[in-house]
């Protein structure tokens, strides 16, 4: 379940919001709307938990930054794997700003 959660969510979640919806978007409107529209999109992904929501929209934003800066989706991916491992064991253990 960890692995799901860690590892395979992240890379299929940057292949399609990233790779995909970006690239797809970037041919009719500019990288910024590209990345807010793809990131938006992202944390609606994960209602119903609002917090993780927010979490997600902000993710989404670093993540489609790094996508649109790299044009490479393995540099999102890395990001993503941490960052889905930190929100995952914030449940277990505190950590104030993800709470």
């Amino acid at each position: 379940m960890i692995i799901g959660k860690v590892i395979i969510i992240p890379i299929i979640e940057e292949l399609f919001f990233r790779k995909v919806l970006i690239t797809k978007m970037k041919i009719k409107f500019n990288a910024l709307l590209s990345i807010l529209i793809s990131s938006l999109l992202f944390s609606l992904v994960h209602l119903p938990y609002i917090h993780k929501s927010y979490i997600a929209l902000f993710g989404g934003l670093i993540s489609g930054y790094i996508y649109h800066k790299t044009d490479k989706v393995i540099y999102s991916i890395l990001f993503h794997i941490p960052w889905n491992f930190l929100v995952h064991y914030s449940k277990y253990y505190y950590v104030p700003f993800i709470q």
